[in-house]
Parts: structure tokens; C-alpha cells; sequence
């Protein structure tokens, strides 16, 4: 399976070696192979969403530990 010219999975099928693969067979294994594709493409761009998000949170509490300290840090020096 190809996203964008990458590779992000792979589909085996297993059949009998005397069965023959009919257009009908094919087409549906063409279509599952898009819906396939198409769940992973979500479900790497949730994540890469989720990561995100995270690290934005993580950057956000930070940021409100080091005002947090700072005023903290103005409190003792009698500033506030």
C-alpha cells in the first residue's frame, strides 16, 4: 500500500495455487487495498495530530511554570 510515494503497509493474500483470479476478485482486492490505505493515512495523521497536541500542551505548562516561578521568585523579592 503507497501513500504519496510511500510504502506504509503491505497486503498478502494466500490462495490455492490452482485458483484463478477472477476481474470480479481483483477489483474488490484493488478496493480493499484503498480503504485500507486510507484508514492508515487517518490514523498516522491522528497521531501525528495527538503528538502535536501534546507537545503544545507540554510547551503551554512550561511556559506557565516558568511565569509561575517568576512570580514566585517576585513574591519572595517583594516586587508584587
Amino acid at each position: 500500500m503507497k501513500y504519496r510515494g510511500s510504502l506504509i503497509g503491505i497486503l498478502s493474500v494466500c490462495l490455492p495455487p490452482a485458483h484463478v483470479i477472477y476481474k470480479e476478485e481483483l477489483s474488490l482486492l484493488e478496493e480493499l487495498v484503498r480503504d485500507l490505505t486510507l484508514a492508515r493515512v487517518k490514523m498516522l495523521a491522528e497521531d501525528l495530530v495527538g503528538r502535536e497536541q501534546r507537545s503544545n500542551l507540554v510547551g503551554s505548562l512550561r511556559l506557565k511554570e516558568r511565569r509561575m516561578g517568576l512570580e514566585s521568585q517576585n513574591r519572595r523579592a517583594g516586587m508584587v
